[in-house]
């Protein structure tokens, strides 16, 4: 297989690197809309919302994370 052109590289970097905005979104929304319906599921308010808003926040990071370093290298 060839080698990606050297040329195009940089657009490769500016379009990974546009999507960590909507990864940092979107693990906190998912976690808070599987804890909402888990909180109305089993009477517990708000006990699950926060833990998966909190689980995906940190989804989000990690992910952000291994981002950059893809890019980076």
């Amino acid at each position: 297989m060839d080698s990606p052109d050297p040329k195009y590289e940089r657009f490769r970097q500016i379009a990974m690197l546009t999507g960590i905005p909507m990864v940092l979104l979107s693990g906190p929304v998912v976690g808070y809309f599987i804890g909402f319906f888990l909180d109305s599921q089993f009477d517990t308010p708000p006990w699950c919302m926060i833990f998966f808003t909190v689980m995906g926040a940190i989804a989000g990071v990690r992910e952000m994370i291994r981002l950059i370093k893809r890019t980076s290298q």
